[in-house]
């Protein structure tokens, strides 16, 4: 819609959403010089949605994801989001429960959790016996909304957002 976004920047990185308007929307994405086709979904009114560019600079893959940033209709829980840009399945444990299971590729999963000061989160894979990522006392605020955007720079990191 005319709009630039993370012009210049380098992998990883994640920025700000922004309004566009509903339809269909045909982005320019490049890498490196190189262009990247995206496929879109019809954007819906209201909708959230996040393009996913993953990948290696060679053979950039752009994904638009359908996001489930609704607040949590459950008083004392808050949204918890994984948006796996990694190429191998991934899952999302919160105080050492799984809240989403065998997320793929470029795949993105959701779920409310209670609220902490001081949560343990944690994604891992089937592939590894390790996780591959872990933090120590997020604090999780009440009706919140929350994305781990589990990414590739030299090795599995997570980058958690508030998005509410």
């Amino acid at each position: 819609a005319g709009q630039s976004l993370l012009e210049n920047s380098r992998s990883p990185a994640i920025g700000p959403y922004r309004t566009v308007p509903a339809g269909t929307q045909v982005p320019s994405i490049t890498v490196d010089g190189i262009a990247v086709a995206p496929t879109l979904p019809s954007l819906v009114a209201g909708g959230d949605y996040t393009l996913l560019l993953r990948g290696t600079a060679a053979a950039p893959v752009m994904q638009a994801l359908v996001d489930d940033n609704r607040l949590p209709t459950v008083s004392g829980q808050a949204r918890l989001n994984l948006v796996n840009g990694l190429d191998l399945p991934a899952s999302l444990n919160f105080n050492y429960s799984p809240v989403t299971q065998a997320i793929g590729p470029g795949g993105t999963g959701s779920a409310n959790v209670a609220a902490t000061d001081a949560a343990l989160v944690s994604v891992t894979s089937s592939q590894f016996s390790d996780p591959l990522y872990t933090q120590r006392d997020l604090a999780v605020s009440a009706e919140g909304v929350y994305s781990l955007f589990l990414v590739n720079a030299d090795s599995p990191q997570g980058i958690v957002r508030r998005e509410r």
